[in-house]
């Protein structure tokens, strides 16, 4: 995995993000890859099918299926593969692999009478046995047929340490694009006014039980070329999605990442991290309105840890200003991670700010 990639992953602990403000450099770069898009079409046949959503690339799309499908489906062989694989799908001795979410265990089971698929949950003690007790928290089936919908499971994420609250990703026919519903986990039913993101590709995670942060389409600007959100915000219960915060954001042609400190305060700060070459580097926008730079050591990075070390910066005497002068990201678990910036001031070490974040 490209490095700016996985300290993507490491640091957002979700998707990334927007765009950046526009200049006449940046307008004339556009100008130029829109004549180099043009030069590609007229050389490269197939270059229009690039457009992923469009009617035309979709009834191409849809027609090499149907072609596909007729000369494949109707041979002996795949009716018996096909037979073969529903019915290992549906067959009731498959080990139920389950989720802990608090006291109890999660499954999310599909057969030949659910073919959308039940989320329960059971005890320790009832998994034990050759035939478990389930309790059906989400019958995704019953669901569909109540709400006329076609809706395929994406997914849960339960607010710790209490589990009452989940956020639950449901998709049409099972495409990318998704909505994600709060549901309450005690009373097992949707919860009324509760946080709900409309379908496109993306999701909603918890912060704490008011806050979630939600990457979503906002808008022209806010997505990819390949359709996905390069917008992270913090949203708070009660408000709506458009007085969301934004907290990061992938800029620059993907090419930077912005992280966005104490949004909206007095104190809000700026770190931008980026490729220099081949070295990962980050520039802190410090509310002490000096810039260190620091790049990655690399032999003190691994998959759970980056360690970033200062190499210079700008408005700040790095022998006697006070500054942030290097830091360690950690991946403590699944969901949770801590930063530590060492604070100089006088030419040595005299402080440190350490920040823990989770998803809870």
């Amino acid at each position: 995995m490209p490095m700016l990639s996985r300290t993507c992953h490491l640091l957002l602990l979700s998707a990334g993000l927007a765009a950046a403000s526009a200049s006449a450099d940046v307008h004339a770069q556009e100008a130029a890859t829109v004549t180099d898009a043009t030069v590609n079409s007229a050389s490269d046949p197939h270059a229009w099918l690039e457009d992923v959503e469009g009617e035309r690339q979709l009834a191409w799309v849809k027609q090499r299926n149907a072609s596909t499908e007729a000369e494949l489906a109707a041979t002996p062989e795949f009716k018996r593969l096909e037979a073969g694989i529903l019915a290992i799908l549906d067959s009731d001795a498959k080990i139920p692999a389950v989720e802990k979410i608090g006291a109890h265990y999660y499954n999310f089971w599909k057969d030949a009478q659910h073919q959308r698929g039940l989320w329960r949950r059971t005890t320790l003690a009832e998994y034990r046995k050759d035939k478990p007790a389930w309790e059906t928290v989400i019958d995704l089936d019953a669901l569909n047929k109540a709400e006329g919908e076609n809706w395929v499971w994406h997914g849960a994420d339960c607010l710790k340490p209490a589990y009452e609250r989940c956020l639950v990703a449901l998709s049409r026919g099972g495409a990318d694009a998704d909505v994600t519903r709060e549901f309450d986990l005690t009373g097992k039913q949707w919860v009324k006014d509760g946080f709900f993101r409309d379908e496109a590709k993306g999701g909603l995670q918890w912060i704490d039980r008011d806050n979630v942060y939600v990457f979503t389409d906002f808008g022209a600007g806010t997505m990819t070329s390949s359709g996905y959100p390069r917008i992270v915000k913090q949203w708070r219960r009660g408000t709506p999605m458009t007085a969301a915060t934004v907290v990061y954001e992938l800029t620059a042609n993907g090419s930077a990442v912005t992280e966005k400190l104490f949004p909206g305060t007095s104190h809000e700060m700026l770190s931008v991290y980026f490729m220099d070459g081949n070295d990962l580097v980050l520039t802190h926008y410090c509310a002490m309105a000096n810039q260190p730079r620091m790049k990655l050591v690399k032999a003190s990075t691994n998959p759970t840890t980056l360690t970033f070390d200062f190499v210079g910066g700008t408005n700040l005497d790095a022998a006697k200003d006070t500054h942030i002068h290097s830091g360690v990201v950690r991946i403590l678990a699944a969901g949770r991670m801590e930063a530590d910036w060492a604070v100089f001031s006088q030419g040595k070490a005299s402080g440190s700010n350490r920040f823990f974040l989770s998803r809870k």
